[in-house]
């Protein structure tokens, strides 16, 4: 394999434990599945057989076969857009336990590296060799609607093109990608009531308006703020270097923004 913390592309001759995968794919413990088995296992985890995730597990299995064996190994996908459930299908690596990271960057490529050193494998579309395969042509770069691509025609470039439209090679991730930043201190949001990070303010992301729901539909309390703490009076003395509460206003996202009276705080 060489030196495995160099960058820059792989050689087919030198693929580690093995370049042309004899399946279409295989997982972390080694279980090898034909392309018609994967098709059932991207329809049985993500919906349907997405042309992208069939492409996907094979190229989330080219990427371990290029890892040294034992390793210890984080994801990242340039794409939100089903790489992201090959790397689930295939690895221990999810979205929940965070061994997963999705960086939407336009580009349809994955990445899998060692937690500790960051080294490790890079695969992605060579976009100059997909001239042969029409289809492929057709949906990466979206030159199709889904009803007019030729489903099966795809399926096939897919399954005949393999590898071949594939580049491999070794990256090193940024130190500041391998630390795992803790939440810190948890405490309640006056707002609202729930537990949240510190971090996020005074009050949780919701409360500040960052909400996927209607207001009208989130179990808000009454008066939100008549929990919250009471505020000091000190002097300017006093208060340095200590935290500064400069704006007494009851704020209710999507409602209303007013002066807190003398008897709410």
């Amino acid at each position: 394999m060489g030196k495995k913390n160099s960058n820059g592309p792989i050689k087919k001759a030198a693929a580690g434990r093995s370049s042309a995968l004899s399946d279409w794919c295989r997982d972390y413990k080694g279980a090898c599945y034909t392309f018609e088995e994967s098709m059932e296992m991207a329809r049985a985890f993500h919906g349907y057989p997405a042309p992208g995730l069939v492409l996907g597990v094979r190229m989330v299995s080219l990427a371990m076969a290029h890892l040294p064996e034992k390793t210890l190994f984080d994801a990242v996908t340039e794409t939100r857009s089903c790489l992201p459930d090959a790397v689930q299908i295939l690895t221990l690596c999810t979205v929940g336990n965070n061994w997963l990271k999705i960086m939407d960057l336009g580009r349809y490529a994955v990445a899998l590296y060692d937690k500790t050193t960051g080294n490790g494998v890079r695969v992605g579309i060579d976009s100059q060799k997909l001239e042969k395969w029409p289809e492929l042509y057709a949906w990466l770069f979206k030159t199709k609607t889904k009803h007019e691509q030729d489903s099966e025609a795809l399926y096939r470039d897919i399954q005949n093109a393999s590898e071949s439209i594939l580049n491999t090679k070794r990256i090193a991730i940024q130190p500041r990608h391998l630390l795992k930043v803790s939440q810190g201190a948890i405490d309640v949001c006056p707002g609202c009531g729930e537990a949240f990070p510190v971090a996020h303010g005074n009050i949780c992301r919701v409360c500040q308006g960052d909400t996927p729901y209607r207001i009208s539909d989130t179990a808000r309390m009454e008066k939100p703020l008549k929990s919250a703490p009471s505020v000091k009076r000190v002097s300017a003395e006093q208060a340095v270097g200590r935290g500064l509460l400069h704006d007494m206003t009851e704020i209710i996202p999507g409602e209303k923004k007013a002066r807190l009276s003398d008897t709410d705080r």
